[in-house]
Order: C-alpha cells, then structure tokens, then sequence
C-alpha cells in the first residue's frame, strides 16, 4: 500500500511540474512575442481578392473614410499602445 502511494505521489509532482514549466515558457514566450504570426502593419493591409469579392472599388473606399494612427498612453505602465482609429 505505501509503494502505491509513493509511486502515485511522484506521478502527481511530475504532472505538476510539467504543468508549471509549460505555463511558464508559454508565458515567456507570449511576452517576448514570439508567437505573434501576424504583425499590426500586416492586418491594416487588406488584399485585392477581398475588393474583387465584394465588388468594391479601393480608391473609393480611401477617399471615403480615413484612418488615423493613434498612440494610447497606458495606466498601468506609462507605454505607448498603438492603434489605428477610422
């Protein structure tokens, strides 16, 4: 009965463990950014095959509505968030 219990309380340790560590790379490596696959520059673009989808002329679109590039000061951190404001 006492080896059952050592051998199911390692298993609990490691399960632990493993947890622990995990969640901390999966932090580390959010923070640092590397698991950003697309840029902010990136998402702002928007590709020909959605005007020619919708039927939709761009020079129109442009002249239409405007987008502002805005840089929130943050509360918490005093950093700079950017956005883009239309």
């Amino acid at each position: 009965m006492k080896k059952w219990t050592k051998i199911l309380l390692i298993i609990v340790i490691v399960i632990l463990l493993l947890f622990v560590g995990m969640s901390y790379f999966i932090g580390t490596q959010v923070f640092m950014g590397s698991t950003q696959l697309v840029t902010c520059e990136d998402t702002s673009k928007v590709k020909d095959s959605f005007w020619e989808r919708y039927n939709m002329d761009y020079d129109v679109f442009c002249s239409t509505y405007t987008i502002e590039k805005v840089e929130i000061t943050s509360t918490f951190d005093e950093h700079m968030i950017p956005a883009e404001k239309s």
